[in-house]
């Protein structure tokens, strides 16, 4: 009951109880009812319109066949279905909520929605905007500018809150090819701020900006916003295997690094010639491979299946943390390929498969890890003050374990992470098939 084991119970309740002879009631240190709760102001609106795709009709019924009616098409296919045609209906019914779930699981496909800061040159400071795929086929990357609304409440005019709200400057680029992931860096080294994107084929490193004038273009003119393609990636480059994660150093943004299906990962270093010389000078700088899996069960190799993988800066600018759905480790970050350290979580009956990374906010070298059965806090702890730094090996400690009583099976599980200004965390674990 007190969840003092390393792997803990499947059941009960979290912390020590404690009873009150007066009150004759249980108290419980540790309550999992949720301390925060978020309300809206105001009516919803409509910020951007997703565009539909075009309704798919039946020819010989206007429409999608119900499961009754594939049901019945079915016995009319094979007579010998028709005396458990009664049971046929909830059987197509859970097979077409399995298609719907299986639809909505895109492991491969990370975060399309980033909101970062650009530099405006007509105002000489940066302004915040928001990216995201704006057409049915997700090829074209918009970059749209967001503003503040004042919201408050009817029966008290003397109090509001600034929100931000999509709308102004905008420009549209086109990928190619379905956008994947858009990740933008931390402006705080570049003022201008970097834009990650990365598609089925290739990961590019856009720089949107604000010029002065309107573009000169027809086409421009109505937006003085700019994309400038600094380089790209493309996986043939890197192997022929398409990239799963791409991450921005939060020190020196003019690093990035980009992992691939087959667990093989590279840091690039783009050049840098001014703010207004845009480089597409590229280097590697780094690079490695997670070990192959030697023995797993069949369950486990059904999970780790799919090419699943995530990289980022933990603890300093030489370490990385590097993980699959298996295995977690905290890599060096080096010209010659060194060997790895022990992992810092491998997935088993223990701590369950890997579902979500997620960098803390607040304090770059730690992180969240999301597995199957559990949320693990960790601290990576690194020598980066002393001379052997680039030869001692980084530190990894377990801060926090809290189970989550989630389905064991499910990998579709994600992290959602949020900071207040007071440093208090909270998280949430969503599923893909039921949240977008």
């Amino acid at each position: 009951m007190t969840d003092s084991s390393d792997n803990g119970l499947g059941y009960g309740r979290f912390g020590e109880c404690l009873y009150d002879p007066e009150e004759r009631t249980w108290l419980w240190k540790r309550d999992i009812a949720s301390a925060h709760t978020v309300h809206a102001i105001g009516r919803l609106h409509l910020a951007v319109s997703s565009p539909s795709p075009l309704d798919v009709k039946d020819p010989g019924h206007g429409a999608l066949p119900t499961a009754a009616r594939r049901s019945r098409d079915l016995v009319e296919a094979i007579p010998e279905l028709a005396p458990i045609a009664d049971l046929l209906t909830d059987s197509v019914q859970v097979a077409s909520n399995t298609a719907t779930e299986a639809r909505h699981d895109r492991p491969l496909k990370g975060d399309c929605l980033a909101t970062g800061k650009i530099y405006d040159d007509l105002r000489g400071r940066r302004v915040a905007v928001a990216a995201f795929p704006s057409d049915v086929s997700g090829t074209t990357l918009s970059v749209v500018q967001l503003k503040t609304q004042r919201q408050g409440w009817e029966n008290d005019k003397t109090v509001w809150i600034d929100v931000p709200i999509i709308g102004g400057e905008s420009r549209s680029w086109n990928a190619q090819s379905p956008i994947q992931q858009i990740v933008f860096s931390n402006p705080h080294e570049v003022e201008r701020g970097l834009l990650a994107v990365r598609t089925l084929t290739t990961t590019y490193i856009l720089r949107p900006s604000m010029q002065v004038r309107l573009g000169s273009r027809a086409f421009d003119s109505a937006s003085r916003m700019a994309i400038d393609v600094l380089c790209a990636v493309p996986s043939s480059a890197t192997g022929g295997v398409p990239h799963a994660d791409v991450a921005f150093n939060p020190w020196y943004p003019w690093q990035f690094a980009t992992i691939d299906q087959s667990g093989a990962w590279r840091v690039w270093e783009t050049g840098f010639h001014g703010e207004h010389n845009p480089s597409t000078r590229l280097s590697q700088i780094a690079f490695g491979k997670l070990p192959e899996s030697d023995v797993l069960s069949n369950a486990q190799q059904s999970r780790d299946a799919g090419g699943w993988s995530k990289i980022a800066w933990a603890g300093d600018l030489f370490t990385l943390a590097v993980c699959n759905r298996d295995r977690l480790e905290v890599v060096a970050i080096s010209e010659e390929p060194k060997p790895a350290l022990a992992p810092v979580l491998e997935s088993g009956n223990k701590h369950g498969v890997i579902a979500d990374v997620k960098l803390d906010p607040l304090h770059p070298e730690r992180m969240f890890v999301l597995t199957t059965m559990d949320i693990f806090y960790l601290k990576v702890s690194s020598h980066i003050d002393t001379e052997a730094s680039m030869h001692n090996a980084a530190t990894t400690e377990i801060l926090l374990k809290i189970r989550h009583f989630r389905d064991v099976a499910d990998t579709s599980l994600h992290l959602l992470v949020f900071a207040d200004g007071d440093g208090t965390f909270a998280f949430r674990c969503l599923q893909a098939a039921r949240h977008f």
